[in-house]
């Protein structure tokens, strides 16, 4: 029988004796009353404790299963942390970039006007070189609002999208497969990933391509610039959800 340690040793005596004391009244009780003799073995006590250790042993498997758990747990916060913190030196890089962009259309700006002026001290031109300046003017505050809007739309998420992807490994890809009923975000995630895939985004098809061996390296090598715009029609709701 197993060992369960010093400290469980004196309740057990005590649980023996209690046992025995019982059982010889009881079995004297019986013999007195329904005329019948009642053995008490030492067979019995042995199985009493068997069965005592078996119950221990349980207890501390789930412990120490619970404790793996609360491990693991932590050490996904951890990686979580480790993420948010990458991130947000991108974010920095990206708030620098924007910074350029905009001292670029600046000084752009300061040249269009040092045209304009040339243009109307030049009078036989001036009404050609108006429109010309104004369009350009139009097209350069456009073209920098459009660049500055896709630039923080785009490259946060983008490199975010490619740091998860390469933490990617086999564990997690089983854990998600495991899913009976995913959770909504996951499920939200992988639907999205199936209909960039030209996939049905249901789960049945999520779990057989996660079966795939080759799954992690098919998104790692995806042509990201070749999707059409009929698939990103589709995913055009995903994205727009706050939490995507």
């Amino acid at each position: 029988m197993e060992d369960l340690g010093d400290g469980y040793s004196a309740g057990l005596a005590d649980l023996c004796a209690h046992a025995h004391r019982t059982a010889t009244d009881n079995a004297l009780l019986m013999q007195q009353e329904l005329k019948r003799i009642f053995y008490v073995t030492p067979t019995n006590y042995i199985e009493l404790l068997k069965g005592y250790a078996q119950i221990i042993k349980a207890k501390r498997k789930q412990v120490d299963d619970q404790r793996t758990k609360l491990r693991n747990g932590l050490s996904k916060l951890d990686e979580a942390r480790v993420q948010v913190e990458g991130m947000s030196a991108a974010s920095e890089i990206t708030r620098a970039e924007v910074s350029r962009q905009q001292k670029v259309c600046e000084d752009l700006m300061i040249n269009i006007a040092k045209e304009r002026k040339n243009a109307d001290e030049q009078q036989v031109h001036i009404e050609a070189q108006t429109v010309k300046i104004e369009k350009e003017k139009e097209d350069t505050l456009q073209l920098a609002a459009d660049a500055e809007a896709e630039l923080k739309k785009a490259e946060p998420a983008l490199l975010a999208a490619q740091s998860a992807l390469e933490l990617l490994d086999k564990k997690f890809i089983a854990e998600i497969k495991s899913f009976t009923s995913p959770p909504a975000d996951v499920a939200t995630v992988m639907s999205a990933v199936m209909i960039v895939l030209q996939k049905d985004p249901t789960w049945q098809t999520v779990k057989k391509e996660l079966a795939d061996p080759n799954f992690v390296k098919k998104i790692m090598e995806f042509d990201k610039e070749r999707i059409g715009q009929a698939t990103l029609k589709k995913i055009e709701k995903y994205t727009k959800m706050e939490n995507f």
